[in-house]
C-alpha cells in the first residue's frame, strides 16, 4: 500500500471534511476521525523519512492485506491516487490549504512579484540616500523613549563619559548636549527621556528633530511592513499548493526507482535484514516501498508521473 507522505499530505487538508472511501478503500478501517489524524501526520511529517500510513493500520488489517495478492496493492495504490486528486482538486482545497501554510510557513500570497535584484537595488538606494541610518536612528530613539527612568538612568552616565572623552567632533557635541540634559534627569524626568532619545537618534546617524524621528519612525514600520510581505510572498511562492505538489511527487518518484526489489534479506537476532549493507543504510521510507512491493510501486510512479504531466 502505497501510503506516501505525497499522496497523504495533498489529502491532508479536508479540514474535518468526510473523506469518503470507495472501492477498497473502506478495507483500510479507518473512522473518519483516523483518517483526518493520519492525513494530518503525512502532511506534518517533513521529509521523506517515513511513509505515513502502514503504522496506523490496525493488526487484522494489517493481516488481512498481506494474505491479499499484489493485484489488490495495485488497485489500492491507484484508489489513492484517484482520491487524493479528487481532494485537491476540490474548490475549497487550495483555500483551505493556503489558511494552513500561513500559520505554519507565514506564507501569504499578497499578488507580489518577488525580484531579489530589485530588493537589492532599493536597499543600496536606501542606504546611499541615507534614509536607512534615519530609519535606524528614529528607532533608536523609540526604543529609549520607551524605556524606563531607572534604566536611562543606568545608561546615561555611561554615554555621558563616552561622549566627552571622544576626540570625534560630533561625539564631543553629543557630550555637550547631553551635560545640558544632564539636570532634568530630576527636575522634568519626561523632556530628559525625550532629549536624551534625540541624542541616540543623532549618534546613529538618525534625525536630529523630533519631527524628523517620528517621520522615520512612520518610514521604518512601513518598510519593516514591506519586508515582511515580501517575506510572506516569497515563503508563498515556495510552499503554495502546485509548487509543493510538483516537488513532493517528483521526490517519491525519484526515491521509488531507486529500489531494488530483488534485494536479499536474512534474519538476525529475530530482525529482517538486506544482505547487501547498502541496503541496509537506506532510508526508512526506502525499506517501506520495498516491503509494498514492486507492483504497486511501479503503479504509484505511473499515476504520480501522470499527475504530474497535469500541474
Amino acid at each position: 500500500m502505497l501510503f506516501s507522505r505525497t499522496l497523504l499530505f495533498a489529502a491532508s487538508l479536508a479540514g474535518g471534511a468526510a473523506l469518503a472511501f470507495q472501492g477498497l478503500l473502506p478495507t483500510l478501517g479507518w473512522t473518519e476521525q483516523e483518517k483526518s489524524v493520519v492525513i494530518r501526520q503525512g502532511l506534518l511529517d517533513d521529509g521523506f523519512q517515513t511513509l505515513p500510513g502502514a503504522y496506523t493500520l490496525k493488526a487484522p488489517v494489517k493481516a488481512a492485506w498481506a494474505a491479499r495478492p499484489a493485484a489488490d496493492r495495485v488497485a489500492l495504490t491507484k484508489e489513492l491516487f484517484a482520491f487524493v486528486k479528487s481532494t485537491v482538486s476540490a474548490p475549497a482545497f487550495e483555500k483551505t490549504y493556503d489558511v494552513w501554510i500561513r500559520e505554519r510557513y507565514s506564507a501569504v500570497n499578497h499578488g507580489l512579484k518577488v525580484d531579489q535584484q530589485a530588493e537589492m537595488q532599493k536597499l543600496q538606494k536606501a542606504a546611499e540616500s541615507g534614509e536607512m541610518m534615519s530609519q535606524i536612528g528614529a528607532q533608536m530613539a523609540a526604543s529609549f523613549q520607551a524605556m524606563p527612568m531607572e534604566s536611562l538612568q543606568i545608561l546615561f552616565p555611561e554615554d555621558l563619559r563616552k561622549w566627552q572623552r571622544s576626540r570625534d567632533p560630533k561625539e564631543k557635541k553629543l557630550g555637550e548636549r547631553a551635560a545640558a540634559i544632564e539636570p532634568l534627569m530630576k527636575s522634568n524626568p519626561a523632556e530628559f527621556k525625550k532629549q536624551y532619545a534625540l541624542l541616540k537618534s543623532i549618534e546613529m546617524g538618525g534625525p536630529d528633530t523630533m519631527a524628523g524621528v517620528q517621520a522615520g519612525a512612520t518610514a521604518a514600520q512601513k518598510t519593516q511592513a514591506d519586508q515582511k510581505a515580501m517575506q510572506e510572498q516569497r515563503n508563498y511562492d515556495e510552499h503554495r499548493l502546485k509548487a509543493q505538489l510538483k516537488k513532493r511527487l517528483t521526490d517519491i518518484i525519484a526515491l521509488a526507482r531507486t529500489v531494488d526489489f530483488n534485494a536479499q534479506t536474512t534474519t538476525k537476532a529475530g530482525r529482517i535484514v538486506f544482505v547487501n549493507p547498502a541496503y541496509e543504510s537506506k532510508p526508512r521510507a526506502w525499506k517501506q516501498l520495498y516491503r509494498i512491493g514492486r507492483e504497486p510501486v511501479q503503479a504509484g510512479i505511473a499515476a504520480a508521473e501522470s499527475w504530474l504531466k497535469e500541474l
